[in-house]
């Protein structure tokens, strides 16, 4: 196995056709028999995995040069999420394109060092690569999946409901930083509920308010900025419940490492990925 097929396989637990430009292979290798996955990667964390053998570096977060300037052209997919969930074509395309330029702006002229995990990765010859958007649908899909179990057989749920469900991940039950109710009370009718881990989602109001506005009543997001909570509270249309960034990432990463352990394929999991396997 080598970097290129787990970065196709991510895809393919995703249902994306085409590669998010927010996820590439940086220094490929083959034979891959141990990896090491973090959420966020940098110089310590490829001197460490180098040191404990491992053949590749899977980051969650955006490490490389193309993928930190250009991975907001990856929004298209969080468009074509907002139509599915029946907000109009017209005022998600202008909101997700105001939320492109902005981000495009911002990182033309900014000071990030985007090439600081590459050039060390190349230079100790330490493979490395990132998966970012694919990992963060097939976390909201597992959630979403685990939350639809919980709530089957309940009527008219509230955020209570909503809350119990997502403490049925292992990841949940595992983080120091648990779910939390943002806004909302536990006894509020919980709505239409969707998982969305998408960091301009929780970043942005404006997907919120248009989500809320075509009919969802829960939004469940890895986190949430105060701007997002601020705006839903003075609008009054709906509830946000976060499940924690780290473990919000960790679900997405999970099983993409648990897939791979059972190809044979050992795993060392650092840098904020949570451990679900000290908990079987």
């Amino acid at each position: 196995m080598n970097g290129k097929e787990i970065l196709q396989i991510a895809h393919q637990m995703a249902g994306l056709s085409s590669l998010a430009e927010d996820s590439a292979v940086v220094l490929d290798a083959s034979g891959i028999k141990r990896v090491a996955a973090g959420i966020d990667v940098a110089t310590a964390e490829l001197m460490l995995a180098k040191e404990a053998g491992a053949d590749m570096v899977i980051a969650h977060h955006p490490t490389f040069s193309p993928g930190c300037l250009d991975g907001y052209r990856s929004l298209k997919i969080l468009l074509d999420r907002m139509v599915e969930l029946g907000v109009p074509p017209v005022p998600a395309g202008k909101v997700i394109h105001t939320i492109q330029d902005r981000i495009r702006r911002g990182r033309q002229g900014n000071s990030s060092n985007y090439d600081r995990a590459p050039s060390i990765a190349r230079l100790i010859s330490m493979p490395l690569m990132s998966l970012h958007t694919p990992l963060c649908i097939v976390g909201s899909r597992i959630v979403q999946n685990t939350l639809g179990e919980h709530l089957a057989a309940a009527q008219d749920p509230r955020l209570a409901d909503i809350m119990d469900g997502l403490m049925q991940l292992p990841e949940s039950r595992r983080s120091i930083s648990p779910p939390a109710l943002y806004v909302g009370a536990p006894d509020d009718y919980a709505g239409k509920a969707v998982v969305l881990f998408s960091h301009e989602a929780a970043e942005y109001p404006e997907i919120s308010l248009e989500l809320f506005e075509a009919g969802v009543g829960t939004l469940i997001l890895p986190y949430a900025s105060e701007n997002v909570i601020s705006a839903v509270k003075d609008q009054n249309i709906g509830n946000i419940a976060v499940m924690g960034h780290v473990t919000a990432d960790s679900v997405g990463i999970n099983a993409l490492l648990s897939y791979l352990e059972g190809q044979g394929v050992e795993v060392l999991r650092m840098s904020g990925v949570i451990n679900v396997r000290e908990e079987a």
